[in-house]
């Protein structure tokens, strides 16, 4: 005998409510889910989580009920949650703590339904957690904006480790570690602090997560470029963290499409200035619109319209180098008149060449000086890739947390996805690699090529696009076309054997000149020959 009792009848009974209580409760949390908000805070796909699993789990903080009290790690954290959370109740206008707090209490049912799982959370919990967990964040904030403003031990922490900025930044940008954001709006709305708003906070939130984009060296002295309005209905912090990055690269196309609009308008003019010039007067009535936008004006005289023409080659050549601007149908993704809907899926690549394909199929690779890292561009033969700083977990947690985020979401914007795609395609090897270094493309700061491949090949895993909406798809059909084309091929073989160092090309130019005097003497002996 083991010296136990068994166990009576009464207390099968108690454990047997307990368990139908349990369950009760979880399945009245399932009906009440039958709502028409989608969820916004999701966990990892299992078929991206496998084999990355460090990439999506908070190493020092909790945010949220997915990782709560699961690791001892996190629970260090809960205890200066607890002294954050008496700051900021002690900072709340007495006039507005009550009702702040009962309006936590209101938001809960609105929380709940922006997690994909049903939280096993006693309500009294959840506002906890939701109350600990918002406050944080609002601290956190505040105190990096302004360290006089932070409580104490914060204020320590911020200044004398650096450490906890990184790891603590890395934690509140994980999917599965998020709170949603107008829970963090509440509570900053709560503390009536003058001068914080919104769009302050939006401002505070993407400085504290700019520096995990390592900027490459031509924007190292500039400062990130903060939003210039709100960002409308973010979900939480790593949607608004994406939400930045798209505006950055949507900055950038509407710089440059300006700057080709206009190059395009003055080509257009001088156009019109020549047919002007052809025709007579009866067109003569449209000079004051092309004086408009010439850059140099336009002038008739009485007889034969002299026109003063500019040769704009310059604006052609510039505008040849622009990249993938373009004006008209094509740019809305409009196919060519008399392609069927077979032949354009036809011409979708599912993949493109590796770098060293690339290299061998003579397509210059050269980095695009952008300030997002996503605007990737192909023309004539010549591929720019912004530059980017490869080091180790960061990049690879903050691309699997984008991604993750882009996959489960319902967002069209795919863009981090597809990027993330076009790398996995050009690196197949550390070659690869090697190559996009040489160019100044891939700053590493990981041990070795191998190790980047590595990186890019798996993020790919478990992912899935739709080709028609990747905003690389003329990028990709323009490098698979480029690459099946011979004369680029033969051209680059024919550099790479004779051009490629001073040896090759004295070589190369002693035997033209060999072959040049052996010819120039066959002419001159059958010149003498008919001579004689």
């Amino acid at each position: 005998m083991d010296g136990r009792r068994p166990p009576t009848e009464a207390s099968q009974h108690v454990a047997l409510e307990i368990c139908f209580e349990s369950v009760e409760r979880k399945a009245r949390m399932y009906l009440e889910r039958k709502s028409p908000a989608k969820p916004t805070i999701f966990r990892v796909p299992p078929g991206m989580r496998c084999g990355n699993r460090d990439a999506y789990e908070p190493k020092m903080v909790s945010i949220g009920p997915y990782h709560r009290g699961k690791s001892e790690d996190l629970k260090t954290m809960e205890e200066l949650k607890w002294r954050l959370l008496h700051h900021y109740l002690s900072k709340v206008p007495n006039g507005s703590k009550n009702e702040g707090l009962r309006k936590m209490k209101d938001l809960e049912k609105q929380s709940r339904e922006c997690y994909s799982e049903v939280i096993d959370l006693k309500s009294d919990q959840f506002v906890e957690m939701l109350l600990l967990d918002g406050c944080f964040l609002v601290q956190i904030f505040i105190a990096s904006f302004d360290a006089e403003l932070g409580e104490e031990e914060l204020k320590s922490l911020l200044r004398n480790n650096s450490w906890f900025a990184n790891l603590v930044s890395h934690d509140l940008l994980l999917l599965e570690n998020q709170l949603p954001y107008f829970i963090v709006e509440h509570l900053l709305n709560t503390l009536e602090m003058p001068g914080w708003d919104i769009s302050l906070l939006q401002k505070v939130v993407i400085s504290w997560f700019s520096g995990f984009l390592r900027q490459p060296q031509y924007l190292k002295n500039q400062q990130p470029e903060l939003p210039s309005q709100c960002f409308e209905d973010v979900d939480h912090l790593l949607h608004l963290f994406h939400q930045w990055i798209l505006s950055i690269q949507e900055s950038d196309k509407v710089s440059n499409t300006r700057s080709c609009n206009r190059l395009s308008l003055e080509l257009l003019c001088s156009a019109l200035s020549l047919m002007i010039y052809k025709t007579g007067d009866c067109l003569s009535k449209v000079l004051p619109c092309c004086n408009c936008y010439s850059p140099k004006p336009i002038t008739a005289h009485k007889k034969g319209y002299q026109l003063s023409v500019p040769i704009m080659t310059e604006h052609v050549e510039e505008l040849s180098q622009s990249g993938p601007t373009m004006i008209g149908p094509a740019a809305q993704g409009h196919p060519p008149s008399g392609s069927t809907k077979t032949e354009r899926a036809e011409e979708i690549p599912s993949s493109v060449p590796t770098m060293t394909e690339l290299v061998e199929a003579g397509v210059k690779v050269k980095v695009r000086k952008a300030k997002s890292f996503l605007n990737i561009s192909f023309y004539k033969g010549v591929l720019e890739i912004p530059a980017i700083n490869v080091v180790d977990d960061y990049t690879n947690f903050l691309f699997a947390n984008l991604i993750a985020w882009e996959q489960c979401s319902r967002t069209d914007r795919l863009d981090v996805t597809h990027y993330t795609l076009f790398l996995d395609g050009i690196i197949n090897t550390p070659m690869d690699v090697e190559l996009l270094h040489q160019k100044g493309i891939i700053h590493r700061d990981l041990g070795s090529n191998k190790v980047v491949a590595s990186l890019f090949n798996e993020l790919g895993n478990g992912v899935s696009y739709d080709p028609k909406k990747n905003y690389l798809m003329n990028v990709h059909k323009g490098l698979n076309a480029y690459c099946q084309s011979r004369w680029p091929r033969w051209r680059a073989k024919a550099v790479h054997d004779y051009f490629s160092n001073p040896w090759a090309i004295i070589s190369l130019g002693a035997a033209v000149l060999l072959v040049g005097l052996t010819i120039l003497q066959s002419v001159y002996a059958v010149l003498d020959y008919y001579k004689k």
